[in-house]
């Protein structure tokens, strides 16, 4: 069945009601006893680092590395996620960039050359990397450049997809679409067409935080088709009917209930038959105040199947950090 343009909360439910699962998680090695163990390792699509509160950046490096020490032996995927910005680069001095809907291509790709690169590999150590093979396949990671102002100042931000087997970054792509009060600031990721990779044997698409509301029906309700944000939507529909993705992966933030994403999610499952593995990564958090939702509702309703999706919980009050510029500018912004 079809979403009409605009579709209510309580009928989104009753659509998507049969895509949400009941939840496998894992914590460390211990697997909970509904999932069947064998002698050969099991391998699922996505492992998703569920952050458990604010956002430690600095501790990016020692969050993998305890990840993967931690991982269970029976258990393989082919892609672990982790949120938006999970990494924080500073913006680069001296430099300048256009910004919201002048954003150009070559400004993201000197961010990246310029900063996001350069801090990756940092993160991204032989030890990390050492410890990550034969775990998983591909590694997406969130990485914010900003200043110290956040928000407030032009920043970009990315996603790099990383082959572990081949040691590289075989992608970058980010946040193309941008919310309301970050529309003059965001430099945005303009080639809509960064977003599709072919990874392996499958068509993938790469989501930076709101891109996912791209496929939101209330936003295609409100925005005009001739308006820069319509015409966005547009040629992202475009883009999805060419290169028909199988897997769909999303990285926000902060989510803490899943009301966020599930309209965006309806629809787009509504849409493109085609996809059908998807989720959004993890950073259980409001920096406004206590999270709205239960974490378990949150984990069921942000993903597609339980068999094709797994979570690795890790509490963020073990690290300590600067406090994010992404998270804190957006307190005050």
């Amino acid at each position: 069945m079809a979403f009409n343009s605009i579709v209510s909360p309580k009928t989104q439910m009753a659509y998507c009601r049969n895509a949400y699962s009941a939840k496998v998680r894992m914590s460390g090695k211990h697997l909970r006893q509904d999932v069947v163990k064998s002698s050969e390792p099991t391998q699922v699509q996505i492992i998703r680092l569920v952050l458990n509160g604010a956002p430690k950046p600095d501790a990016a490096q020692k969050i993998l590395l305890d990840a993967f020490k931690t991982w269970p032996e029976d258990i393989t995927a082919r892609f672990l996620m982790t949120p938006g910005g999970m990494i924080e680069a500073p913006w680069p001095k001296e430099f300048k960039s256009s910004t919201g809907w002048d954003s150009q291509p070559e400004d993201v790709k000197q961010l990246v050359t310029l900063a996001a690169e350069k801090q990756l590999h940092k993160v991204l150590t032989p030890a990390v990397l050492k410890a990550a093979k034969g775990k998983t396949q591909w590694i997406t990671l969130g990485i914010d450049v900003l200043s110290e102002e956040g928000l407030k100042k032009p920043h970009v931000e990315l996603v790099a997809v990383f082959d572990v087997a081949q040691n590289k970054i075989v992608g970058w792509t980010g946040k193309s679409f941008p919310t309301a009060s970050q529309a003059k600031q965001l430099v945005q990721v303009s080639d809509l067409g960064s977003h599709f990779m072919k990874l392996g044997n499958q068509q993938v698409l790469i989501l930076g935080c709101n891109d996912l509301n791209l496929f939101s029906p209330r936003v295609a309700a409100l925005v005009g088709k001739n308006t820069p944000r319509g015409k966005m939507v547009m040629q992202m529909t475009t883009l999805m009917k060419r290169f028909r993705p199988t897997v769909v992966l999303q990285h926000p933030h902060a989510t803490d209930s899943p009301n966020i994403w599930r309209g965006a999610w309806c629809h787009l499952q509504n849409m493109f038959s085609h996809v059908n593995v998807w989720a959004s990564a993890i950073r259980y958090f409001n920096p406004n105040g206590k999270p709205r939702k239960p974490q378990l509702k949150v984990l069921q309703q942000t993903q597609s199947n339980a068999l094709d999706v797994f979570d690795m919980e890790m509490d963020m009050t073990r690290y300590t950090s600067k406090p994010s510029r992404y998270m804190n500018s957006l307190k005050r912004f």
